[in-house]
């Protein structure tokens, strides 16, 4: 069956069988010493497979671990910036509980003004009606003693 050309074929890497069976060397033949390290060939493929899978774990330990600091610095950052965001929020608070107590305030003043301006009043608007009614009966007083002007 031929490729499709809309899906590439993508080769699959090897399995681990597969991997061992090409760096052991075949069981008939004696593996020889070349590398210069008293190592036969496939013990040294070996080693520098295992070295090299260790050098990828390692980088990957880096990599995770520089992405772990970065991810505890920018907490930090998050936390200031909480920090300082609560610190602004309680000085509003205060703020407003100092408002609320200057309304409180003037409240209690308006009621004690508008209480003492009623008083007033009403002691304004009593002498006035007793200033009047004296001054009705004075000058009735007045009308009744003065004699009375014949007429001519």
């Amino acid at each position: 069956m031929p490729a499709s050309p809309f899906k590439p074929e993508v080769p699959t890497p090897p399995s681990h069988k597969q991997m061992m069976k090409a760096i052991k060397p075949p069981p008939d033949k004696e593996p020889e010493v070349t590398n210069g390290n008293d190592l036969p060939e496939h013990r040294q493929r070996q080693f520098e497979a295992g070295l090299a899978y260790h050098q990828k774990i390692q980088a990957e330990r880096d990599e995770f671990e520089a992405k772990l600091a970065e991810a505890i610095k920018e907490i930090a950052g998050f936390k200031v910036r909480i920090e300082s965001l609560l610190g602004i929020v309680n000085m509003m608070e205060d703020t407003i509980k100092g408002y609320r107590a200057d309304r409180d305030n003037a409240v209690r003043f308006t009621a004690k003004a508008q209480a003492v301006i009623e008083n007033i009043h009403a002691i304004t608007q009593s002498s006035i009606t007793e200033k009047q009614d004296e001054d009705l009966q004075d000058n009735v007083d007045d009308n009744s003693a003065r004699p009375a002007v014949p007429d001519a």
